[in-house]
Parts: C-alpha cells; sequence; structure tokens
C-alpha cells in the first residue's frame, strides 16, 4: 500500500471501498409512495366507473324525451283537428278521450268524419295505445306511467295533455321526461 487511504494497490487496478451508506429508498419512503399510487389509481378507476354509468344515462335521457315528444305530436296533431264538443260527447276522462276529426267545412257546418281517433291508458302496463278506427290501426306508447289527459277545459276547447315517461337504466336507477302542453281545439 502506498498511503493512499480506502485504496488497494494491486497491479494496474485499483479497487475503491464502498462508502458505509448506501443510497437506498427507505421503507417510509416506499410506503408513501405506495399509498400515492394507490389513491392515484383508485381516482382512475372510479372516473372510469362513473364514465361507464353517465353514458347509458345520458342515452336514455335522450331517448324518453325523444318518446315523449313523439307521444305529445301525435296527440297534439289529432287534437287539433276536432273540437271539445266532440271530445266531451264522448265521456272523455284523464285516461280515455275519443273524438272525430274534421273534415272540411260545406260553406254554414263542419263536416266531421265518421270514423274516430282514441286514445285509452293503460296504468297497469304505462302504455298509452291510439285507435283509428277509420283504418283499424292501432298505435302503441310505452313508458307513460301517469293519465296524460286534462279535461277540465275541454268545454273552452283546451285539451291539456301531460306526457310523463319513465325507463330503467341499470338496476334501480331511473331516468324521467315530462312534457305538458295545452292544445288548442281548432274546429269548436
Amino acid at each position: 500500500m502506498n498511503g493512499n487511504k480506502g485504496k488497494e494497490q494491486c497491479g494496474l487496478i485499483c479497487r475503491r471501498e464502498l462508502p458505509t451508506k448506501a443510497a437506498a429508498f427507505t421503507l417510509a419512503e416506499v410506503l408513501v409512495v405506495s399509498f400515492i399510487l394507490i389513491i392515484i389509481i383508485a381516482a382512475i378507476s372510479s372516473l372510469v366507473n362513473i364514465s361507464q354509468l353517465s353514458q347509458p344515462i345520458s342515452v336514455k335521457k335522450i331517448a324518453v324525451a325523444h318518446q315523449a315528444r313523439n307521444v305529445m305530436n301525435w296527440i297534439s296533431k289529432d287534437a287539433r283537428q276536432t273540437s271539445g264538443y266532440q271530445i266531451n260527447n264522448n265521456a272523455p276522462t284523464s285516461d280515455y278521450i275519443k273524438f272525430q276529426l274534421c273534415t272540411g267545412h260545406n260553406g254554414t257546418d263542419l263536416q266531421w268524419n265518421s270514423d274516430f281517433i282514441e286514445y285509452s291508458y293503460d296504468s297497469s302496463s304505462d302504455i298509452i295505445v291510439r285507435n283509428d278506427t277509420g283504418t283499424g290501426q292501432s298505435w302503441q306508447f310505452y313508458d307513460i306511467i301517469a293519465s296524460p289527459f286534462d279535461v277540465s277545459r275541454v268545454d273552452e276547447d283546451i285539451l291539456g295533455v301531460t306526457i310523463a315517461v319513465e325507463k330503467a337504466v341499470r338496476g334501480t336507477i331511473t331516468v324521467g321526461y315530462n312534457l305538458t302542453m295545452e292544445i288548442k281545439l281548432r274546429n269548436g
């Protein structure tokens, strides 16, 4: 040895002594980093789960709004072509209306179709059924959760209609949509 502390000469190769304290992570540092990584992974997992649930909810919201508008369009189109007398003459209720459509005017009187349009609501199956006695066709509108008709102002040639649609998304999660309109009966 030549007096250099920590070195030993052995031919041309020199060796260094390892420092007494090696650079490494302590157990506390590893635990803290692991805990932070677990929190980050849990947060990302929650975001993925929420996004997987919010997409079907958004799709159902659009579907129920479209369905409510569709049913309201059918009823309002038909009802605008009749009169309060036609509806009142056929014992209307909050679940049922029946009327004839106006086909024209002969100069003094309105002319009425001999066939009837009939809407009935079945609360046990949540369906509104539209029957056209002239064509014999029937249409069904599903997931309607409440009686749709307010006939209290039919004498004033106004028919109140509320379409409430509700559909299940997943399990007990449901989405709903309500659409209310006062329809002016034009031929009163």
